[in-house]
C-alpha cells in the first residue's frame, strides 16, 4: 500500500526470478489515472540488482498499476492501493 504524495516520491521495485536472483533489463511500468489527467505514467528498466526507482506521486486514492515484463515477453500486472 502506498500514501497519497504531495511531494516528489520514487516507488522502489525489486524483482527477481524464480531461483530468487535478480532480473536485470526488466521493464517496470506505473500507471495511475487521475481523470482527466494521469497522475502517474512512467517506466523504467531493472538495474544490475534487479531493482528500479519510479518516479510516483499519486495524489488521491484508488489503483496504481504496477505491470512487468521480462526479455522473454511474459508480463504480470498487479494492484498497488494508493490511500
Amino acid at each position: 500500500m502506498l500514501s497519497t504524495c504531495t511531494g516528489n516520491c520514487e516507488l522502489e521495485v525489486a524483482i527477481a526470478d524464480e531461483q530468487g536472483q535478480p532480473a536485470p533489463g526488466v521493464l517496470v511500468s506505473l500507471f495511475k489515472s487521475g481523470g482527466r489527467a494521469d497522475e502517474v505514467l512512467d517506466n523504467r528498466y531493472t538495474d544490475d540488482k534487479g531493482r528500479a526507482l519510479i518516479p510516483a506521486s499519486p495524489r488521491t486514492p484508488g489503483s496504481l498499476l504496477l505491470n512487468v515484463r521480462d526479455l522473454a515477453g511474459n508480463s504480470t500486472v498487479q494492484a498497488i492501493e494508493v490511500k
